[in-house]
């Protein structure tokens, strides 16, 4: 059985054809996306930024109903939650420690 670290690093692994660490393998997906510079935070800030624009398209009141953003995170923690929340995941507690695959 895996983890969702475990799972979460695949799909970054298989979306970006790398087989680096942990770190790595998240640059190799912010790095994809057009986010190459910057500290680890800030490419991955911008990222699930792009990436919830992306995911939720016009739909970002579901992001204001939610944590009171128009999705234009300034905290990566916030952002990471609602990345989780925008891949289906819902409940208490860090909803991207709960993510897996995505």
């Amino acid at each position: 059985m895996s983890t969702n670290q475990e799972l979460r690093q695949k799909t970054c692994r298989d979306s970006a054809g790398t087989s680096y660490n942990v770190n790595g393998d998240w640059l190799a997906i912010a790095s994809d996306a057009g986010f190459s510079t910057g500290t680890f935070n800030e490419r991955l800030l911008n990222y699930y930024n792009a990436t919830l624009g992306a995911t939720w398209g016009v739909a970002a009141w579901d992001e204001v109903a939610w944590d009171g953003t128009d999705g234009n995170h300034t905290n990566i923690n916030e952002a990471a939650a609602a990345f989780g929340e925008s891949n289906g995941i819902a409940g208490p507690g860090s909803l991207f420690s709960q993510l897996g695959s995505f």
